[in-house]
This record gives C-alpha cells, structure tokens and sequence, in this order.
C-alpha cells in the first residue's frame, strides 16, 4: 500500500474535523489522544499547534518517514498474544533480531515491524509456534530504529513550530500514557521521540 504515504496528510485532517464536527453538535470533551499520527491532530484539537502547523508537520512527517523507509522493504504484522511471549519466541532465531515490537495494543495484541523478510520468517515461526498473526497492510515498517533519521527530523521541525502552552485540555501521549506537558519546548521533546522510531503503547 505505497498510497500510505499520501494518506497521513489525509487521516490527520479528518481526525481534527472529526473532532471539531463533534463539538459543533455538543460532544465535547476535555481530554484526548492520537495513535501515533493522530497524537498531531489531537494536539491541534487541544489548542496547542494551529491547524496550518499541524499540517506542515504531517507532510515532514511523511516524507521523512518515506525518505528513511527506502534504504530497506519493511513490513508489519500483528501478534494476538502477549508481548513477552511473542518476544521470547523470537529470541530463538538470530535471524529475527531485526524484528522489534512496534505498537502494545493491549496485553494480548503486539505488533512487529521489520524488514520485509524477517517479517515473514516471524510469521511462519508464530504461527507454528499456535499464535495468530495478521499481516498488515502498510507502506513500511513504522515505528522501527531505522526510521529514526526521520524522527531527528521532526524534533529539527518541532523546535521551529508554536507549540502554545496547555490551556486546559489534556492529550495524553501515545508513548507514555501521561499528559504532554504544559511547557511547549517539553512537550516538543516528548512528541518527537516515540512517534516514529521507537514503540507505541
């Protein structure tokens, strides 16, 4: 799905539309997160980055990410079962050391990302091993160390953007749970670490 590139611009405008059409019709809310992606547009609906900054940060986002993804085939799969159990089974073979657990779904969902190839090995080994795993459809393998240029350069971006203070409204970080800080440079810090090199919970 190389398409996926083009559609991170697309998610995050409906996700703050969606959000904003929630509270025209009296849905309102005073906390929120995003996945990954939508960690942006929430921070838009929060009011700490204005929507024009939102969307120049998707579009460096993307093109990072596609710039970083093309040294390598990468893919992703999700694992319905426990994380540890899904790292332990892996530990076995040398050859999946290239493997990393991606997004923590829940206590009985992880997903892998890697390179193509040490993907498909996961998966023959998972499933021999009783596990169900879903190959993913995706442009890349999201959330793996060798994207991590990419996420160099979005701090880069991150430290020129005005992430405006907290005002009242919480977004909640997708890698650790707890609210970005009120202080705009720690909050900047905080969003550009996780989102595209390291696991999401």
């Amino acid at each position: 799905m190389p398409s996926s590139w083009a559609c991170q611009s697309a998610l995050a405008a409906a996700g703050l539309g969606a959000a904003k059409l929630l509270e025209r019709i009296g849905v309102g809310a005073w906390a929120g997160c995003g996945h990954s992606l939508g960690e942006l547009p929430a921070l838009a609906w929060a009011g700490r980055l204005p929507a024009e900054s939102m969307h120049h940060l998707v579009a460096v986002r993307s093109g990072a990410m596609r710039d970083s993804g093309q040294s390598f085939t990468g893919g992703m799969a999700a694992v319905l079962a426990p994380r540890d159990k899904v790292l332990s089974l892996m530990a076995a073979d040398p050859s999946l050391a290239e493997v990393v657990p991606a997004n923590h779904n829940g206590p009985e969902q992880v997903v892998i990302s890697g390179p193509a190839p040490a993907i498909d090995a996961a998966t023959r080994l998972l499933g021999a091993a009783g596990l169900r795993v879903i190959r993913l459809e995706v442009a890349g393998a999201f959330h793996h160390p060798r994207l991590a240029p990419a996420a160099e350069l979005m701090a880069r971006h991150l430290a020129t953007e005005p992430l405006a203070p907290g005002t009242g409204r919480v977004v909640l970080s997708g890698f650790s749970g707890s609210p970005h800080p009120a202080d705009p440079a720690l909050a900047a810090g905080q969003l550009s670490r996780p989102r595209i090199g390291e696991p999401l919970l």
